[in-house]
């Protein structure tokens, strides 16, 4: 398990987020690439929440949406399948 800390982004209509996720990962080799990678790992989620706005990740339904392209995301970064589970411990529309 690996931890991504309160992180604040930007959304595309101007909104203003900030998140926390616990990160499921496949294996030991997984959680090294994750260690190796972590800032390029926010930031490939930050610009993910750029792409989005208010009503795209307000309701419940829309944020497990989101919990998928996170993951999707993260693997992107880290390689393919080692991310199986993205947890939002926080997320706050500010």
């Amino acid at each position: 398990m690996a931890r991504i800390p309160r992180t604040h982004a930007t959304l595309s209509d101007g909104g203003d987020c900030e998140f926390a996720a616990d990160v499921k990962l496949a294996d030991r080799w997984s959680g090294f690439a994750f260690s190796m990678h972590e800032g390029d790992v926010r930031a490939a989620l930050i610009e993910l929440l750029r792409s989005k706005s208010r009503y795209m990740v307000s309701t419940s339904t829309a944020r497990e949406a989101l919990r998928y392209q996170m993951i999707s995301a993260v693997n992107g970064v880290i390689g393919s399948g080692r991310a199986t589970e993205i947890r939002l411990t926080e997320f706050e529309l500010l």
